[in-house]
């Protein structure tokens, strides 16, 4: 289809809209920096022996790779696993049983089955292990999409993967819930053939595309093209004008928003239980979503459900250090520990490899210069004996 232009007011939301994203990932590179490196160094092969010991000229040193810091991470996981936190409803009034609150429990935890909830808050936690953030997102979906004529929806559990590269927030935001942030954007990773047909006729241009640590990837062969779209989801704050009535037969007052006073004022007039006490503005929180590639907005501003950004974030060992965001996982105080022994036992197979290290032997003669020492000096290895 032919993709409409985009209006004055649009452009300048789109730039504002790359500008924030931009300026919150310069925030916490550091931060996202160093959890990539978590990660890779439990995942991905090689990955141990990234940034350390690298010698250029001697490609071809024996790098062996036994795993220290694996088991650490198995048996935190493990136990989570076997003991995993649930929401639980508690009666907290007179109005309320404990039959209400085992109902409830009970309808929450058929939403959490159905709705992917146990996948998507395993991923968050194994990330939050690993790397010391993690994060999964609610979305509501209809209960029936092929019947247009039920509007019931339900919510989904969805799993945000590599959050440390692909959630930005609000750098205003300090709460560990994020609850004080104006907005968050998420990051979705598309092929170009996947991204055309999701969005025809819109240029494959990315919102924007995350520093991988150091250009390093395991499979740049597919993620070099790959096309980044952005979800930005902002707490909007919104005068509304709300009716007030007090209901003689319940005893309850009763408050209609304009747009629902609007189609049902004469309800209200008609009925003599219901007397009309006063009009009153207050002030409503509620959430927009936009989707944007890098040169167009994808997907109109609309509101969503709920007053919250539906982004939930996980948090392993987290600080702020010098006004910034930094975490970790079980991961980062274990890899030295990992690398030193897999230094040493590379070490040793190097050297059985070659039969052993062979040492020359000089007169004292010979080596009288202390230049020829310098050069030759090695406090570790021994270049040659007298």
């Amino acid at each position: 289809h032919d993709v409409k232009e985009m209006s004055e007011a649009d452009i300048d939301r789109l730039a504002m809209f790359k500008d924030d994203i931009t300026s919150d990932s310069e925030c916490s590179d550091d931060a996202r920096d160093a959890a990539n490196e978590d990660m890779r160094f439990i995942t991905v092969p090689g990955g141990m022996w990234e940034d350390f010991l690298e010698d250029d000229e001697n490609p071809n040193r024996v790098e062996l790779e036994l795993d220290l810091v694996s088991d650490f991470l198995s048996t935190f996981i493990g136990e989570w696993n076997q003991n995993r936190t649930v929401v639980e409803f508690k009666a907290d009034d007179g109005a309320t049983t404990e039959d209400d609150a085992d109902l409830i429990n009970g309808i929450y935890r058929f939403d959490f089955r159905k709705g992917s909830g146990k996948l998507a808050t395993d991923n968050a936690v194994d990330e939050t292990a690993t790397c010391g953030v993690g994060a999964m997102k609610l979305a509501t979906v209809f209960e029936d999409e092929e019947d247009p004529e039920n509007d019931n929806q339900s919510i989904e559990w969805r799993p945000v993967y590599n959050a440390y590269s692909t959630i930005y927030w609000d750098q205003a935001a300090k709460r560990i819930d994020k609850r004080d942030a104006g907005y968050c954007t998420q990051l979705d990773q598309f092929t170009p053939d996947a991204f055309e047909k999701q969005f025809p006729g819109h240029k494959p241009v990315s919102a924007y595309t995350p520093n991988y640590r150091r250009g390093l990837n395991w499979n740049s062969g597919t993620s070099k093209d790959s096309i980044f779209i952005a979800t930005r989801y902002e707490v909007v704050k919104v005068k509304v004008t709300m009716h007030i009535y007090n209901n003689l037969g319940t005893g309850k007052i009763e408050a209609f928003e304009d747009e629902e006073h609007e189609k049902i004022k004469d309800e209200p007039q008609a009925d003599d239980l219901r007397v009309f006490v006063r009009t009153r503005e207050i002030s409503k929180q509620v959430v927009e979503k936009t989707v944007f590639s890098g040169d167009a907005i994808l997907k109109s501003t609309r509101r969503i459900a709920g007053k919250w950004i539906p982004i939930i974030p996980f948090y392993g060992y987290r600080a702020y250090v010098d006004g910034i965001e930094t975490y970790r996982g079980l991961v980062r105080k274990l890899k030295d520990a990992g690398r030193l022994f897999n230094m040493q036992v590379s070490q040793l197979a190097e050297n059985a490899s070659s039969a052993g290290q062979e040492v020359p032997i000089f007169a004292k003669s010979q080596m009288l210069g202390e230049d020829v020492q310098q050069v030759w000096a090695n406090k570790n290895n021994k270049p040659y004996l007298i």
